[in-house]
């Protein structure tokens, strides 16, 4: 078989070289389009489950939420491993899959579990919730907002609603997640002698500020020629609004929210900071979606971080720590150089020891036309061009080289 192959390769030279230009020209154009990344998707298909249990310690977190979630969590068809991490007010549930299941068939199989999991939790504890889905290696871009002038409670806002929305409405990005800076919110500041004087309990203050900022349904007037929909909005527009909330009635007389508390606009209670160059600042990790090219997200993520930098104030800087795609480039770049270094000194070495230019010039032709053949193969198997597909490829050039010195 293999003799007739060799014969008929021989007798048909012509048709030999236009297959190997063929296959060179589709081979450098499917490459082009091949998807880059760091490594290779290596971890297990898995699904990570958040729950938010505010005030309570790592203890109570692990005996109220890790195991009753843990309990549900475990049996379902192709669970390989569930693991859980108890934080102060947070838990952390990790359910790995076996090798090759269905990602999406198995976040399904989760949700319904979890549903089946809310009325097991305590009443203080938030909803259980599904993350993104995200790669090993899913960090693609983090980075941070500084001024000199707009303060931190307003650098936090403008990452909240505006940098975080235009980042997630890029293609490939799974999450957008915020740190530091300060969150802006509505404080009420009760007074308890003021509570005392004017014979109202805290439960009633706290009814009247949820009351103070709701939508309700209205339901509908109706004429005898339409209906019309009736809008029940109570929501706070301004900050003298809710301090002008009526709290309780007392003989006749309404005692207002601004009687017994301060109410202000000030920076939520922080658990940790975050410091860029040395100046407090707002820290922003973008993760992206399995299977999405580096390089290509990348520029797309400039082109909205561009965007956002002519929208922001002008003192706003806005400062990458870190990017993914310049560590692919990196990498990426020390491959080929080793590759191409490689395939040099082995052509040079065989026209110094063989004295032969003619397997010299087998084994050049040979080089490139085999690692353009794996790279087509490599893209119509769904693979990424990343460093250890390309030091794979680097260390099959001796295996190739030495097939071609054999063959002639």
């Amino acid at each position: 078989m293999l003799n007739s192959l060799i014969s008929w390769s021989i007798q048909n030279r012509f048709i030999v070289l236009v297959l190997a230009a063929v296959l060179i020209f589709c081979g450098v154009h499917m490459s082009s389009k091949a998807d880059i990344d760091v490594l290779p998707e290596f971890a297990p298909p898995q699904v990570v489950v958040e729950t938010q249990a505010p005030g309570m310690v790592p203890e109570q977190v692990e005996a109220l939420v890790s195991i009753p979630l843990e309990s549900i969590l475990n049996g379902m068809p192709g669970v390989d491993d569930v693991r859980s991490l108890s934080l102060p007010g947070v838990s952390v549930i990790t359910v790995i899959f076996d090798y090759g299941s269905d990602i999406y068939r198995a976040r399904q199989v989760v949700s319904e579990r979890l549903q089946m999991a809310t009325s097991r939790l305590p009443d203080t504890v938030k909803a259980p919730t599904m993350l993104p889905l995200m790669p090993a290696i899913g960090d693609v871009l983090k980075v941070g907002l500084l001024s000199e002038k707009t303060p931190l409670m307003d650098l936090r806002t403008l990452a909240d609603w505006e940098i975080k929305n235009r980042l997630l409405a890029v293609p490939g990005v799974a999450r957008v997640l915020i740190i530091g800076g300060e969150t802006r919110e509505y404080q009420v500041l009760v007074s308890p002698e003021k509570l005392k004087a004017y014979n109202v309990s805290l439960s009633e203050v706290v009814k009247a500020v949820k009351q103070a900022n709701s939508i309700a349904p209205g339901g509908y007037l109706v004429t005898p020629d339409q209906t019309i929909s009736i809008l029940g909005s109570a929501r706070v527009k301004k900050l003298s609004e809710l301090a002008d909330s009526v709290v309780v009635v007392r003989d006749g007389t309404p005692v207002l929210l601004r009687h017994l508390a301060r109410v202000s606009v000030a920076p939520a209670f922080k658990v940790g900071d975050t410091v860029i160059n040395g100046q407090p600042g707002v820290y922003i990790y973008v993760t992206k979606l399995p299977g999405v090219d580096g390089l290509k997200l990348d520029r797309r993520l400039q082109a909205a971080l561009k965007e956002l930098k002519d929208a922001l104030p002008a003192d706003v800087q806005i400062v990458q720590v870190f990017n993914q795609a310049n560590f692919i480039k990196r990498s990426i770049n020390n491959v080929l150089e080793a590759l191409g270094l490689g395939a040099f000194l082995v052509v040079l070495v065989l026209a110094v020891f063989l004295l032969n230019w003619r397997t010299s010039i087998i084994s050049l032709v040979a080089i490139p036309l085999s690692i353009i053949t794996a790279l087509l193969v490599l893209k119509f198997t769904g693979g990424t061009v990343n460093t250890m597909t390309l030091g794979g490829l680097a260390i099959a050039v001796g295996e190739v080289v030495d097939d071609a010195i054999i063959d002639v």
